[in-house]
């Protein structure tokens, strides 16, 4: 009879264990049942993927951020939803998509939020996750202070190559269409047939130039000495009417007095 009782109080025992156990255990790993319990440890961020620091992160990576409390239940969502932010060191911000799951249905991931770009990532570039002080768990803790989680994107940074600066010795030449470079070729084909004239020519067609300019009076006075050539029959013309005056003059005065001579010596 000992015995038996015995055997009851031991399972007895074993059954009020393992049912404080179940009782303790979401207190001890911080969870709460949403009525209070687990308020006496603050809300916290336990792991995030990528973690703080990492780097060679994925362009189109899916955030995920797990904490030590539910932060996804219905009463919270749609607060919680906007304490979520990714931007970059310069302060431009990124948009992402905040996703919880109903924690009804899947209650093991009633303690993680993911948050996905809704763009792609620029290579090399660091980016920061920042998570409000206003999140709140299920149980009404807050998380009191801003978390951040800095990461960096995979790629390298590709810089656009600057135009050299445009000088007199480095400008480059511009070609010429296929039609438009034939005319210029030509062109220059005409101007190199021409022999380019030496230093030896030059001065010979200075000394052609200046033996010219010598022979220039000469031939001014030969065209001024026929000039005067062909005036003199012209002069001449003019004379012989005085002339044959003069003599038809002279004649009439010798008649004259050779009348008058004869008159004396002859009288009446």
């Amino acid at each position: 009879m000992n015995q038996r009782v015995s055997k009851k109080s031991s399972v007895l025992v074993v059954a009020i264990l393992i049912t404080i156990l179940f009782m303790t255990l979401p207190v001890l790993a911080g969870e709460g049942d949403g009525t209070g319990g687990g308020q006496n440890i603050p809300l916290g961020l336990a792991s995030s993927t990528p973690a703080d620091g990492q780097t060679g992160v994925a362009l189109q990576p899916e955030i995920k951020l797990t904490f030590n409390k539910n932060v996804i239940n219905l009463a919270i969502r749609d607060a919680n939803k906007n304490c979520f932010a990714l931007v970059t060191l310069t302060g431009s911000n990124v948009p992402i998509e905040v996703i919880m799951a109903d924690d009804q249905i899947y209650p093991e991931e009633k303690r993680n939020v993911s948050l996905k770009p809704l763009q792609a990532l620029k290579p090399a570039t660091t980016y920061i996750v920042k998570i409000s002080p206003q999140l709140q768990a299920k149980n009404g803790t807050s998380l009191g202070h801003e978390v951040t989680v800095k990461f960096v994107t995979a790629g390298t940074v590709v810089v656009s190559p600057q135009p050299a600066p445009v000088t007199p010795t480095t400008v480059p030449k511009q070609p010429y269409d296929t039609e438009a470079s034939s005319k210029p070729e030509e062109k220059s084909a005409v101007t190199n047939d021409k022999p380019e004239t030496t230093e030896l020519q030059k001065t010979e067609i200075t000394k052609e130039n200046k033996i010219e300019n010598k022979a220039a009076p000469e031939s001014s006075q030969q065209v001024k000495d026929q000039s005067a050539k062909q005036s003199t029959p012209l002069t001449k013309n003019r004379a012989n009417p005085y002339a044959a005056y003069l003599i038809v003059a002279g004649l009439v005065l010798l008649a004259a007095l050779g009348y008058i001579y004869i008159k004396k010596r002859n009288p009446k």
